[in-house]
């Protein structure tokens, strides 16, 4: 009998996501061009997607930021440890305003 699969982490999560250069969507999807994704990194998104889109993304957390290199100049201390991509809310916030 098939065991159930163990969902990884969402520290985990985070470091696959970056280190595949995927993309978390406004809809808490992956987007991957052209890109494989495997099964269990597709649970462990459903597993985390609130804590992805609401605790992560609209805060604008830099472990999501799909372009580390190029918005890097836009990263700033929020406190308490936490560092947010200024870039990333503002593509946000534009994305917001035109749905």
């Amino acid at each position: 009998m098939a065991g159930k699969m163990e969902v990884m982490n969402l520290d985990e999560l985070l470091t696959e996501i970056h280190s595949r250069q995927l993309i978390v969507t406004l809809a808490g999807v992956l987007w991957s061009p052209n890109t494989h994704v495997p099964v269990k990194l597709r649970q462990a998104v459903k597993h985390h997607h609130s804590a992805l889109l609401y605790q992560l993304y609209r805060r604008g957390d830099i472990r999501l930021c799909p372009a580390r290199d190029l918005h890097r100049p836009y990263y700033r201390h929020a406190g308490q440890g936490r560092f947010v991509c200024d870039m990333c809310l503002k593509l946000d916030a534009s994305i917001m305003e035109a749905c």
